[in-house]
């Protein structure tokens, strides 16, 4: 059930995010094509869920828990480093304002994540047990 709720806000994160850049593009105030806003969307639509879902399977697990968190936070900065070296390789060098966008992004999803896990984790703290 969480994991459904997070998918909808997630959803709804990135698209208002992409309203947000795209507008910012349709008045030429970004130098970055729509097929690359819109791979770096699903990519980290897909890695956020991913680093979230992994998380959530050991949510009751204290030492789980802990390994989850810091094995979808591992995934999260080498799959961004990855996906920066597939870009330069590609593209033969990676423009400064795509890597703003791209580290601003980082920084929204991740912060939302965290809300979210914080925020859920707190709730779930103040249920009574038993």
């Amino acid at each position: 059930m969480l994991l459904k709720k997070f998918t909808y806000l997630l959803l709804l994160l990135s698209c208002i995010l992409a309203l947000f850049l795209f507008t910012l593009l349709g008045q030429k105030l970004i130098n970055v094509s729509l097929n690359e806003l819109i791979i770096i969307f699903i990519y980290y639509f897909f890695t956020t869920w991913l680093s979230f879902y992994l998380i959530e399977r050991k949510k009751n697990d204290g030492f789980g828990f802990i390994t989850n968190v810091m094995l979808s936070n591992s995934l999260r900065v080498f799959s961004t480093l990855i996906f920066f070296v597939t870009y330069i390789i590609l593209k033969g060098f990676l423009p400064l304002h795509l890597a703003i966008i791209f580290m601003l992004l980082y920084l929204f999803y991740t912060v939302f994540e965290i809300y979210f896990l914080v925020t859920n984790l707190h709730a779930n703290s103040k249920k009574p047990k038993g």
